[in-house]
């Protein structure tokens, strides 16, 4: 009777050390384990997918002139879909959502639900976050192993901001219409202290278009039609507020009469421009 103890005792060690330390059956901190071992969440990542009206609301709040926005976005285009970003960030598996029978037999579907770590604060607003995934498990003889994915999909769903964010998008549209006011101060004082230079119609002149922001005012006194001649790239300012760019060897003429017109550089050299004054026709 002893023997047969001992043989029972050793039968029952030797099944208990050969256990496998995985389940047949696949659970669901088996999966996620699994999945997070993958390429897909090892690997490190520096473009962010927009949400539908982010780039817009980046826009709004400065863009890259925003220096909130210049401390973590590397670039961004309004023509593309994602922005890149100055830091690496990775992905995460949050939680499995499911797990069902696949049509081949040995084999499961996992669901799952995914984020990025660490985006910072201020594009959580804007940028795709995380969103759901699936893949195909295969049960071998030691245990289970991704098949194939796992496969990402981009929650783009619209978010309500937070409080947080409301607040932080409010104040950065606010830096926008400061900075936006400091900028249009900055330009009608400039042209305020413009040296203007009078001239008649049919009279033609030249004048120095300065650099460094400054302007010169070509003026009339009876409203009519200006015909610019640049030797090298310069901007003009139109009286009702439109600036245009004008380069050398092509001729501008504004079809709309003006009273004035300012001219600088588009460089940091002054540029030598032929101005003709024409009256309005029927003058």
């Amino acid at each position: 009777m002893f023997n047969r103890i001992v043989v029972a005792t050793l039968t029952a060690l030797t099944l208990l050390s050969c256990s496998p330390s995985w389940s047949a059956d696949l659970t669901r901190p088996q999966a996620k384990a699994i999945l997070s071992k993958t390429r897909v969440f090892t690997s490190t990542y520096n473009q962010l997918s927009w949400l539908p009206n982010g780039y817009r609301e980046f826009a709004a709040e400065g863009g890259l002139t925003n220096p909130e926005f210049v401390k973590v976005v590397a670039a961004s285009d309004e023509y593309s879909p994602t922005l890149t970003v100055k830091m690496s960030l990775t992905a995460s598996v949050d939680e499995i959502t499911g797990i069902a029978d696949a049509a081949q037999q040995g084999m499961k579907e996992v669901f799952f639900r995914w984020s990025f770590v660490n985006i910072p604060d201020t594009l959580k607003a804007l940028v795709v976050v995380g969103g759901t995934g699936g893949s195909i498990m295969r049960l071998y003889d030691d245990g289970w192993r991704v098949a194939s994915g796992p496969n990402l999909d981009n929650d783009t769903t619209p978010r309500a901001p937070t409080a947080a964010q409301q607040r932080q998008m409010e104040a950065f549209r606010e830096a926008v219409r400061n900075r936006q006011k400091a900028k249009d101060d900055s330009l009608q004082d400039a042209l305020n202290r413009a040296k203007v230079v009078l001239g008649q119609p049919g009279e033609t002149t030249t004048v120095v278009a300065p650099a460094d922001g400054n302007w010169v005012k070509v003026a009339q006194a009876v409203a009519g039609h200006f015909n610019v001649s640049p030797t090298a790239r310069i901007y003009m300012r139109t009286e009702n507020g439109d600036e245009i760019l004008a380069i050398p060897g092509v001729k501008r003429k504004l079809m709309k009469p003006q009273l004035w017109l300012a001219l600088r550089s588009a460089s940091a050299e002054p540029v030598e421009v032929k101005v003709t004054f024409e009256q309005q026709p029927g003058r």
